[in-house]
């Protein structure tokens, strides 16, 4: 049933693949890649609490399933636990210290909670291993701002815009920091395209 779900994930057969995941997962309730797929299903259905149970199970079953980890990190810091999203990303890092998507929403979580003491190394460490993370100039834009040092967080969110242009957090964040450094039109003008 496993195989013919992912047949069915790869036909975008999403009804049928879940089913075939179900079956999968109701005859071998410890297959970690059927309950990795479900969660995957359920969170492009915004069925977070479903993914939720699905992920948990994936990343207990198969602890090298970083995604799961990740994903279930990711689902948990949306809904504002944000506590649990750290304890997930500091198992993800546990048994791979350089994952970059791993280190880069544990600083964006270390931000959230004004932990900037820790975000700021954490995104100067992910940098010096991958200077094209976009994501990783914006947590840097952020906390520079957060600093006081909007000139510092320009530089950063102006990098994070040349590696993805069409980055709508990087423009909002530059926008702020425009303005607060007396840059009014192009201040305004990235600050609205959020809402483009």
């Amino acid at each position: 049933h496993y195989n013919l779900g992912n047949a069915y994930y790869a036909l975008k057969q999403w009804s049928e693949a879940g089913s075939a995941y179900c079956k999968a997962v109701e005859q071998q309730p410890d297959l970690a890649e059927a309950h990795y797929n479900l969660g995957l299903l359920a969170q492009e259905r915004a069925q977070l609490d479903i993914a939720l149970r699905h992920y948990r199970h994936a990343a207990d079953l198969n602890p090298a399933n970083l995604d799961a980890l990740l994903n279930l990190a990711l689902i948990l810091k949306e809904g504002g636990r944000i506590a649990e999203a750290e304890a997930c990303l500091r198992r993800l890092l546990q048994r791979d210290p350089k994952h970059a998507r791993g280190r880069v929403n544990l600083a964006s979580i270390l931000v959230t909670m004004d932990d900037l003491e820790h975000a700021e190394p954490l995104c100067q460490e992910v940098l010096r291993d991958d200077p094209a993370l976009a994501e990783a100039w914006l947590n840097l834009g952020v906390v520079r701002q957060a600093r006081g040092d909007p000139n510092g967080a320009i530089a950063a969110f102006r990098r994070a815009l040349e590696l993805k242009l069409d980055y709508q957090d990087a423009k909002y964040n530059l926008g702020i920091a425009q303005l607060l450094t007396g840059s009014f039109s192009p201040g305004w003008e990235n600050y609205e395209a959020r809402w483009h």
